[in-house]
Protein backbone atom coordinates (compact mmCIF):
# COMPACT_ATOMS: atom_id res chain seq x y z
CA UNK A 1 0.00 0.00 0.00
CA UNK A 2 2.83 2.40 0.88
CA UNK A 3 4.55 1.62 -2.43
CA UNK A 4 1.33 2.45 -4.29
CA UNK A 5 0.99 5.77 -2.47
CA UNK A 6 4.62 6.66 -3.23
CA UNK A 7 4.11 5.72 -6.89
CA UNK A 8 1.04 7.95 -7.14
CA UNK A 9 2.89 10.84 -5.48
CA UNK A 10 5.84 10.38 -7.86
CA UNK A 11 3.50 10.39 -10.87
CA UNK A 12 1.82 13.55 -9.59
CA UNK A 13 5.20 15.24 -9.16
CA UNK A 14 6.26 14.25 -12.68
CA UNK A 15 2.98 15.62 -14.02
CA UNK A 16 3.46 18.91 -12.18
CA UNK A 17 7.01 19.25 -13.49
CA UNK A 18 5.91 18.49 -17.04
CA UNK A 19 2.99 20.94 -16.80
CA UNK A 20 5.24 23.70 -15.44
CA UNK A 21 7.89 23.11 -18.09
CA UNK A 22 5.33 23.71 -20.83
CA UNK A 23 4.32 27.18 -19.68
CA UNK A 24 7.12 28.55 -17.56
CA UNK A 25 9.59 30.98 -19.05
CA UNK A 26 10.27 32.65 -15.70
CA UNK A 27 13.89 32.99 -14.62
CA UNK A 28 15.20 30.42 -12.21
CA UNK A 29 16.59 31.56 -8.86
CA UNK A 30 18.05 28.16 -8.00
CA UNK A 31 21.40 27.95 -6.33
CA UNK A 32 21.80 24.19 -6.34
CA UNK A 33 20.37 21.16 -8.06
CA UNK A 34 17.96 18.68 -6.49
CA UNK A 35 17.76 14.94 -7.02
CA UNK A 36 15.80 13.42 -9.87
CA UNK A 37 12.06 13.31 -9.24
CA UNK A 38 12.08 9.57 -8.68
CA UNK A 39 14.71 10.11 -5.94
CA UNK A 40 12.62 12.64 -3.97
CA UNK A 41 11.46 11.60 -0.52
CA UNK A 42 7.75 11.39 0.21
CA UNK A 43 8.07 14.60 2.29
CA UNK A 44 9.71 16.42 -0.61
CA UNK A 45 7.03 15.17 -3.01
CA UNK A 46 4.30 16.32 -0.64
CA UNK A 47 5.97 19.73 -0.26
CA UNK A 48 6.16 20.30 -4.03
CA UNK A 49 2.64 19.01 -4.55
CA UNK A 50 1.31 21.44 -1.91
CA UNK A 51 3.41 24.31 -3.32
CA UNK A 52 0.93 24.46 -6.20
CA UNK A 53 -1.64 25.76 -3.67
CA UNK A 54 0.42 28.91 -3.10
CA UNK A 55 -0.68 32.10 -4.85
CA UNK A 56 0.06 31.65 -8.57
CA UNK A 57 2.49 34.56 -8.77
CA UNK A 58 4.70 32.78 -6.20
CA UNK A 59 4.23 29.05 -6.78
CA UNK A 60 6.20 29.38 -10.02
CA UNK A 61 9.38 29.89 -7.98
CA UNK A 62 9.02 26.61 -6.05
CA UNK A 63 9.37 23.51 -8.20
CA UNK A 64 11.63 20.44 -8.06
CA UNK A 65 12.93 21.22 -11.55
CA UNK A 66 14.37 24.47 -10.17
CA UNK A 67 16.63 22.84 -7.56
CA UNK A 68 16.47 22.59 -3.78
CA UNK A 69 17.00 26.22 -2.76
CA UNK A 70 14.40 28.73 -3.86
CA UNK A 71 14.21 32.50 -3.80
CA UNK A 72 10.95 34.39 -4.01
CA UNK A 73 11.83 38.05 -4.61
CA UNK A 74 10.62 40.22 -1.74
CA UNK A 75 7.92 42.84 -2.05
CA UNK A 76 8.94 44.62 1.13
CA UNK A 77 12.51 45.87 1.34
CA UNK A 78 12.48 45.78 5.16
CA UNK A 79 11.56 42.08 5.25
CA UNK A 80 13.63 41.00 2.26
CA UNK A 81 13.45 37.98 -0.01
CA UNK A 82 11.83 34.70 0.96
CA UNK A 83 14.31 31.83 0.74
CA UNK A 84 13.24 28.22 1.00
CA UNK A 85 15.53 25.21 1.33
CA UNK A 86 14.28 21.67 0.82
CA UNK A 87 16.33 18.72 2.03
CA UNK A 88 14.83 15.32 2.86
CA UNK A 89 12.77 15.79 6.04
CA UNK A 90 13.72 19.44 6.59
CA UNK A 91 12.26 22.63 5.14
CA UNK A 92 14.04 25.90 5.94
CA UNK A 93 12.18 29.17 5.47
CA UNK A 94 14.16 32.39 5.73
CA UNK A 95 12.84 35.89 5.38
CA UNK A 96 15.54 38.44 4.68
CA UNK A 97 18.63 38.19 6.85
CA UNK A 98 16.81 38.27 10.15
CA UNK A 99 14.28 35.45 10.42
CA UNK A 100 14.76 31.73 9.89
CA UNK A 101 12.33 28.91 10.56
CA UNK A 102 12.83 25.16 10.30
CA UNK A 103 10.03 22.69 9.63
CA UNK A 104 10.04 18.91 9.52
CA UNK A 105 6.52 18.57 8.14
CA UNK A 106 5.92 19.68 4.53
CA UNK A 107 2.33 20.74 5.25
CA UNK A 108 3.42 23.01 8.11
CA UNK A 109 6.11 24.58 5.92
CA UNK A 110 3.70 25.28 3.04
CA UNK A 111 1.02 26.66 5.39
CA UNK A 112 3.57 29.02 6.95
CA UNK A 113 4.84 30.15 3.53
CA UNK A 114 1.25 30.64 2.37
CA UNK A 115 0.47 32.71 5.47
CA UNK A 116 3.50 34.92 4.79
CA UNK A 117 2.64 35.43 1.12
CA UNK A 118 -1.02 36.21 1.89
CA UNK A 119 -0.10 38.82 4.55
CA UNK A 120 -1.47 36.74 7.43
CA UNK A 121 1.70 37.04 9.53
CA UNK A 122 2.96 40.31 10.96
CA UNK A 123 6.69 40.78 11.52
CA UNK A 124 7.80 43.41 14.00
CA UNK A 125 11.35 44.60 13.44
CA UNK A 126 13.16 46.06 16.46
CA UNK A 127 16.78 46.64 17.46
CA UNK A 128 16.68 43.43 19.49
CA UNK A 129 15.40 41.28 16.64
CA UNK A 130 12.27 40.30 14.77
CA UNK A 131 9.13 38.83 16.27
CA UNK A 132 6.11 37.54 14.41
CA UNK A 133 2.46 36.90 15.15
CA UNK A 134 -0.76 36.18 13.23
CA UNK A 135 -2.42 39.32 11.91
CA UNK A 136 -5.71 38.38 13.60
CA UNK A 137 -4.01 38.37 17.04
CA UNK A 138 -5.46 41.69 18.18
CA UNK A 139 -3.63 41.69 21.51
CA UNK A 140 -0.19 41.17 19.94
CA UNK A 141 -1.00 43.72 17.28
CA UNK A 142 -2.09 46.37 19.80
CA UNK A 143 1.06 45.75 21.91
CA UNK A 144 3.43 45.70 18.95
CA UNK A 145 3.86 49.43 18.46
CA UNK A 146 5.71 50.64 15.39
CA UNK A 147 7.65 49.01 12.59
CA UNK A 148 5.27 46.17 11.77
CA UNK A 149 5.36 44.61 8.34
CA UNK A 150 3.64 41.99 6.25
CA UNK A 151 4.94 40.50 3.03
CA UNK A 152 3.40 43.23 0.88
CA UNK A 153 4.69 46.15 2.96
CA UNK A 154 4.65 48.11 6.19
CA UNK A 155 1.50 48.11 8.32
CA UNK A 156 0.01 51.39 9.37
CA UNK A 157 -1.96 51.40 12.65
Amino acid sequence: MVALILLVMALLAVGVIWWRSLGSDQPSYVTSSIKLVDELTSSELEFFFRADDLPPQYSQYISPDRGSNFLVPGRNRDLGDLRIGVADQRFDVQLGDHTQFEFHNPNDAIEFIDDILRDRIVFQITDSGVSHFPIEDEYAFSESGEDCHVWSGPLRP
